[in-house]
């Protein structure tokens, strides 16, 4: 008795499952498959575009970004401070950094 409760309980999983599948796959738009080669070649061909499109505006984005002057005062003022390797030279760094933060290159906000 007890496996058919539980047979049913399966089935009942299953089906809830199986139902939950079918409702993902209504709401993922269609993608039409390529019938062709030529299909094919264009739809690999558009995705290439896209990809390249895509790399573009990302470099492009990080080209615009302003990098640190190795002749601003902040970057002359850091060169001087000891290693950064040493808690002297760690507490130079927050001191000096600690009022541009985020606004000068040298000094990025974490």
């Amino acid at each position: 008795m007890l496996t058919g409760a539980k047979d049913k309980e399966d089935d009942n999983l299953l089906g809830t499952l199986l139902g939950i599948i079918k409702e993902d796959e209504k709401r993922r738009p269609a993608t039409q498959q390529p019938r062709t080669m030529d299909d094919l070649i264009a739809k690999i061909e558009a995705d290439q575009q896209q990809r390249t499109q895509d790399e573009r505006t990302a470099f492009e984005q990080v080209a615009s970004k302003k990098s640190a002057s190795t002749e601003s005062s902040v970057q002359a003022q850091l060169r001087r401070c000891p290693g950064a390797n040493t808690l002297q030279g760690l507490e130079c760094r927050r001191r000096i950094c600690a009022s541009v933060t985020g606004k000068d290159p040298a000094c990025p906000a974490m």
